[in-house]
């Protein structure tokens, strides 16, 4: 969805950009269906690799590449910017291989996130490296992304530029209070409300949210939790919400496009992930002035300070998530004064506006400039690719 985003202010800016995606690559199984409806409205043409999929897997994988290669031997692009591990990696092995003069990717977090055992962590790693000795600019969405990348030795600090995902900020800082979302769920009006903007994926750690969950109603029965967002899973969350008796404690809503709306329902925003870039999610809460309860993931530090304008905890630390809900329905003036001061704090660079013209910044540098609409097969475009 950010990259979407990106794709439209740059097509409306007069970059030609084009976006290479996968119908059936999203982990969360999103289709083409779901990408904003501003992208076509805006003109930017898109091309579906199919067989570009989220797993590993050799002959679909080899099947995205060939496809990837003729398109870009048809575009002829000047500079490629993928977007997401996978695409990532695919598109830019294509791009070097077809000679595209300019490559640049998008780290919204690292393959080796989330790896598995030591073993695991390395192999991602040294792929990484490999794959950034034919990348011209690495763009980080936090600062810890970044400096992650430059500790593994993926690029030098130089070839870093921290850009950040576009957020309209605007569209969160007066969602309506109607309570209408509340009377849509039969939500009582004085009912406190727990919830959480996630992917049912195992980097949002789901598990951890229903812990946090089951140790709260416990102390406190009348709280509700919301789970708004769809995944790989999803299925596990609604089983595993019936199996620890959570019915009447947990709703889980599904995918949402009324994010200010689910917001402004909440009396408290929980983020239980394992692993993130920058979480989107925490930017809607600040600026929808809602409290929030956090793992340290990366990126929270570039918005967020313990204490000061969020309760702060390790991953994976149930009892320490579980005290700083109870703690903020508990206290609401000192919940209010945290997302007073979190909202206060939050950057200009995610306005959708600052972030294109980062984006046109970076492609000048380069040596690229916008074209003239109706130009889409000179060698001044720009593909995008994202998995």
């Amino acid at each position: 969805m950010n990259t979407a985003r990106t794709c439209v202010g740059l097509r409306r800016a007069g970059w030609d950009v084009q976006l290479a995606y996968s119908s059936r690559g999203a982990q969360d199984g999103y289709t083409c269906d779901e990408l904003p409806a501003e992208l076509r409205a805006a003109g930017v043409p898109l091309h579906d690799i199919p067989e570009m999929r989220w797993q590993l897997h050799a002959v679909r994988d080899s099947r995205a590449c060939w496809s990837l290669a003729r398109l870009v031997k048809r575009l002829r692009p000047a500079l490629v910017h993928t977007h997401t591990s996978k695409a990532g990696a695919l598109g830019r092995i294509v791009a070097n291989l077809c000679g595209v003069p300019h490559v640049v990717h998008s780290a919204h977090g690292w393959s080796y996130y989330g790896a598995k055992g030591r073993l695991g962590r390395t192999a991602f790693v040294a792929a990484e490296r490999a794959l950034a000795l034919g990348t011209d600019w690495i763009v980080a969405v936090s600062q810890d992304v970044r400096d992650s990348g430059v500790s593994c030795a993926i690029a030098n600090r130089e070839r870093y530029r921290i850009i950040r995902s576009p957020i309209d900020i605007g569209r969160f800082e007066q969602p309506r209070r109607d309570g209408r979302l509340r009377r849509e769920l039969g939500i009582a009006p004085e009912r406190r409300v727990v919830g959480t903007l996630a992917r049912a994926a195992r980097a949002k750690a789901p598990e951890v949210f229903l812990a946090v969950a089951e140790r709260v109603v416990r102390l406190q029965p009348d709280v509700l939790f919301l789970f708004a967002g769809a995944g790989e899973e999803w299925h596990w969350l609604q089983n595993e919400v019936s199996r620890r008796g959570l019915k009447d404690h947990v709703l889980l809503l599904g995918h949402r496009d009324d994010a200010p709306e689910v917001l402004a329902a909440m009396n408290v925003f929980l983020l239980t992930s394992a692993w993130e870039g920058l979480p989107s999610a925490l930017v809607e809460a600040a600026a929808a002035k809602v409290p929030i309860v956090t793992t340290a993931v990366s990126g929270v530090r570039d918005i967020l300070e313990h204490d000061v304008s969020a309760l702060i905890f390790p991953v994976g630390d149930v009892p320490a998530l579980a005290d700083g809900v109870v703690r903020l329905l508990s206290e609401p003036n000192h919940a209010t004064a945290l997302a007073a001061r979190a909202r206060c704090g939050l950057q200009v660079g995610f306005e959708p506006r600052v972030v294109v013209d980062e984006h046109a910044r970076l492609y000048r540098d380069m040596g690229l400039l916008p074209v003239r609409k109706g130009l889409d097969t000179e060698p001044s475009a720009l593909a995008e690719s994202v998995g």
